[in-house]
């Protein structure tokens, strides 16, 4: 074959995209050649979706433009967007298509969607192409990413969430109680939390576990235990395959209401306090906190929680600071390497239909970088994705955040279900849960109420809002 005759043609075009200024990824995307790195010399300007351009400069943007001053970034905000009180798929969609963003901060629904319709940019062969060092990153994180890609990587996230089980050594020390181990079942936590006293008054008072009071979703009350409980066990209230139907009256919701209200009984949990908050005060919001008032052996929480606890040994010096450690969170028995809770909420993809992918590629980098990481390890607000730089806060192990994988039951998916509908079920399953803990009902009786009363509400929230509310979805992150 002459090499000539094809060399020709090739120089030809190369020629004219040169003529008519096209950038490298406009000539990569039409001679179909892949993926062509941006030159350090080359200059570039690409949008971005995410929140506001505040806080997108304050987390990244200001940074970026530090190290890659030859890429102009423009911010496209979605605040008008989440203000307007119905940010559906439709009104999402529109966003991005009258506004062409090249790089998207996505949830995990929203990413997992849109790669399915093929609008984002595969990065396996990128990732491949350039050496970015995805050894490093948690390979739970990639696996997520990639099984929500339906087997191929469509964006990377720095950080994730999940939840541990924390406990007070102090007040384990001070009863003989041995302490919490990685894996424990719910019942093992529960019979753990019966071996601190029950009959202390007043001040002396101690309890063996107390939720946190920022449940997962929509649960809070009595609720938050039962719910948790539930949550790990794989139950859901909304049938997995219709979202117009409450789905509590079974075996599993049975005994795990039984459960949490023999736990109550027993003084061994903390019953729910409504809290309050003082604005002359702001203590209060660390002082009823049993766990960081020194009142519980045990709770759970995510990193948040270590974030308050610094907190409160800062500006509350009433309180003694907790001596804590942390296992992982309680797990089903049958799928005892896997967590209810981990999720995660920010996932950077490339637009499949960006003119400027290689320079959304070196922000999708940064944002994922070694660097960037060790830089927010310092500050961070959630598990960064290179565990690296979280191996331990202030000498005690984080590990527990990082053992279990994501649970394969799709427990916290409240995608289709309007959002309204959740303090309506969250005050009927409390209403009928008050009444069993005070024996007028029965457990059997409680969640027929719950169910019937769910229903009703949830056929209210559909027949109020649009049918597409996915987007409105709590998030499950504590």
């Amino acid at each position: 074959m002459n090499t000539k005759t094809l060399a020709l043609p090739a120089l030809s075009l190369l020629l004219a995209f040169g003529a008519a200024g096209c950038s490298p990824d406009m000539a990569a995307k039409q001679t179909g050649s892949g993926f062509t790195p941006l030159g350090k010399e080359e200059t570039a300007k690409i949008k971005v979706l995410f929140y506001n351009d505040q806080a997108f400069n304050m987390l990244y943007g200001s940074a970026f433009s530090v190290k890659h001053p030859n890429i102009e970034v423009e911010v496209v905000s979605m605040m008008p967007l989440m203000m307007s009180g119905n940010p559906s798929k439709e009104a999402f969609d529109q966003l991005i298509k009258e506004q062409k963003p090249d790089v998207l901060f996505l949830n995990a629904e929203q990413y997992q969607r849109l790669s399915g319709d093929g609008r984002l940019l595969q990065l396996d062969p990128i990732v491949k192409q350039t050496g970015f060092d995805i050894e490093n990153l948690h390979p739970t994180v990639v696996e997520l990413l990639k099984s929500k890609g339906n087997g191929s990587l469509y964006g990377l996230a720095p950080s994730f969430g999940g939840r541990a089980l924390f406990y007070n050594k102090d007040l384990f020390d001070r009863y003989g109680v041995a302490y919490p181990t990685d894996q424990m079942t719910w019942d093992e936590v529960l019979q753990l939390a019966k071996r601190f006293p029950a009959d202390q008054q007043g001040d002396q008072r101690i309890y063996g576990y107390a939720s946190s009071g920022y449940g997962m979703g929509p649960a809070s009350g009595y609720f938050e235990l039962v719910y948790d409980i539930g949550l790990t066990q794989g139950l859901q209230m909304i049938h997995p395959d219709d979202k117009t139907i409450v789905n509590m009256k079974s075996e599993g919701w049975k005994k795990t209401l039984q459960s949490a209200v023999d736990a109550y009984k027993s003084g061994s949990v903390r019953p729910p306090a409504k809290p309050t908050f003082d604005e002359n005060k702001p203590e209060t919001i660390y002082t009823q906190n049993p766990f960081i008032a020194g009142k519980a052996a045990m709770t759970l929480g995510g990193y948040y929680m270590i974030t308050s606890m610094e907190q409160a040994a800062q500006n509350v010096k009433s309180l003694k600071p907790v001596q804590w450690e942390a296992v992982t969170e309680p797990v089903d028995p049958a799928n005892p390497d896997q967590s209810s809770s981990f999720y995660i909420n920010q996932i950077v993809s490339i637009s499949e239909d960006s003119d400027a992918q290689s320079a959304a590629w070196e922000l999708v980098e940064y944002i994922n970088s070694d660097e960037l990481a060790k830089t927010l390890s310092k500050s961070a607000f959630e598990l960064l994705s290179r565990p690296a730089y979280m191996k331990e806060k202030n000498g005690r192990s984080l590990e527990s955040f990082y053992k279990l994988k994501p649970s394969d039951k799709n427990t916290g998916d409240f995608t289709g279900v309007p959002i309204s509908f959740y303090a309506a079920f969250d005050k009927a399953a409390n209403q009928e849960i008050e009444a069993l803990m005070q024996n007028k009902i029965s457990v059997d009786q409680a969640l027929q109420n719950i169910e019937q009363l769910a229903q009703q509400e949830l056929i209210k929230a559909k027949a109020a809002q649009p049918e597409d509310n996915s987007a409105q979805q709590p998030s499950t992150s504590p």
